[in-house]
């Protein structure tokens, strides 16, 4: 019997690639999200992924997950009004969740804060090394009854999007970068619902390198 080695050698390869890119894809279809994918993944190619539209448990709640939800549930209604898409900003995530963990924290929901360092926006951005020409920052305090993860930053971009001032923040055609940050809470006079505090961190330019 005749050992056809090419043959061998071209099936090898082709099952070796395509255990690679499983794993590859398995890699980046994750539950827990990482920075790195944001690059990786269109509006379209995000919305299909399964970890996006599972429902949010409070115990198991990943932040980084709902955040890039938000990120390109976004750059969504940029595509939809025709402007270039937002650069995903790990330094404005950065500063988006900050100031959401320390709304719910220090209890309030304002731009202004009362923890010192990041008491305003601009100190925000400093705080991470964006140095900025042009920057903004929306904020929501949402709550909504079993959501998934697509669904609650739909409902938030939405929110922000009835919202004339929100609304110009995200079509303004000078902010370029953007990172966004959620936090949940509890609200006992509301046990049945999930809270979170929300913030879209904008700017025209990112933290230098």
């Amino acid at each position: 019997m005749h050992f056809n080695w090419r043959k061998w050698y071209k099936n090898t390869v082709v099952v070796v690639l395509l255990l690679c890119g499983f794993a590859g894809f398995a890699q980046s279809n994750p539950e827990h999200w990482d920075a790195k994918y944001y690059t990786g993944y269109t509006v379209e190619t995000f919305k299909q992924l399964r970890a996006v539209h599972q429902k949010i448990a409070g115990s198991k709640f990943n932040h980084r997950l709902l955040d890039a939800a938000l990120f390109f549930r976004t750059n969504e209604e940029r595509i939809k009004n025709n402007l270039p898409q937002f650069n995903f900003s790990i330094a404005l995530e950065k500063a988006a969740l900050g100031h959401s963990i320390d709304m719910v924290q220090h209890n309030f929901y304002a731009h202004t804060s009362p923890v010192p360092g990041s008491q305003n926006m601009t100190d925000r951005l400093k705080r991470v090394g964006v140095d900025y020409r042009t920057c903004a920052e929306n904020i929501y305090n949402f709550f909504d009854e079993d959501p998934t993860y697509w669904s609650l930053a739909s409902k938030l971009v939405e929110g922000w999007m009835n919202s004339s001032g929100h609304r110009s923040n995200i079509l303004n055609p000078n902010l370029t970068y953007l990172g966004c940050g959620a936090w949940p809470y509890n609200n006992p006079e509301w046990p049945n619902y999930q809270w979170f505090k929300s913030t879209q961190s904008f700017s025209d330019r990112d933290a230098q390198q």
